[in-house]
């Protein structure tokens, strides 16, 4: 379920799918649709994700999304993935991801197309551990990450699948502020309070300013990382991983 509360000028967005939070179809079209509306949202400065779950903020994709599928249910699941994640970064407002717990693949990637990233300094892992599944990584997605941590840290992270503490996440970039759990949304309130007392015209031009860099580069790798991600999901290695994946949940 994905619970969504919404104001004249704010939103907040609860992930509450399951245990863990993982990624199943259904989260991830309601979530591409409601992302599609934030887009078209003219009034719409401040819009956060959270999630009712314990211990997981989300703990990545569903396995069942591409284990032992057909190529066309494959390559129809990663064209959600790639346009949810990319209608996220494109949303107008500014936006907020509250890390509560663990957060790790595909929403670690969705928290990094957020603006602002704030997390509990708890035992939860934040990171991307493509490479133990064989899975592939979106090149757009790592252009972002290389511009939020650099080179190093993003290829190190990135080529060891290395789920980091919230202090190693902090230091890396991917986080920019880490505190206990109780203060997460207090430490939210004060963001959204600040994001509303500003101009409106100035909040949604100095947004576009930011992600226009990245237009072109979006629209030109969309295709690839699609066609990309699909060849390596249907590789004996990476079904091997997603079912390993899913006999570990």
């Amino acid at each position: 379920m994905i619970l969504l509360k919404e104001e004249e000028q704010t939103a907040e967005l609860i992930l509450s799918i399951n245990d863990k939070n993982t990624l199943t179809k259904d989260a991830l079209l309601k979530l591409n649709d409601i992302f599609i509306k934030w887009k078209s949202n003219r009034n719409l400065l401040f819009a956060m994700i959270a999630s009712d779950r314990p211990v997981f903020f989300s703990n990545g994709l569903d396995p069942d999304l591409f284990l032992d599928k057909e190529e066309s249910v494959i390559r129809e699941n990663v064209s959600i993935i790639i346009e949810m994640s990319l209608n996220f970064f494109s949303v107008p407002c500014i936006t907020l991801c509250l890390i509560n717990g663990h957060c790790v693949g595909a929403a670690a990637l969705l928290a990094l197309y957020a603006d602002y990233r704030y997390a509990a300094n708890s035992r939860a892992r934040f990171g991307f551990p493509e490479v133990h599944i064989g899975m592939n990584f979106p090149s757009f997605a790592y252009l972002i990450m290389e511009a939020i941590s650099g080179r190093k840290t993003a290829s190190s992270c990135l080529l060891e699948g290395t789920l980091l503490k919230p202090e190693a996440a902090l230091e890396a970039g991917f986080l920019h502020e880490i505190m206990p759990l109780p203060s997460l949304y207090d430490r939210a309130s004060i963001l959204k309070k600040n994001i509303l007392s500003s101009s409106p015209l100035s909040i949604r031009s100095l947004k576009s300013a930011m992600i226009r860099r990245y237009e072109f580069d979006m629209m030109r790798l969309k295709e690839l990382d699609i066609e990309t991600t699909v060849q390596t999901i249907l590789t004996k290695e990476t079904q091997e991983g997603f079912r390993r994946l899913q006999n570990a949940n």
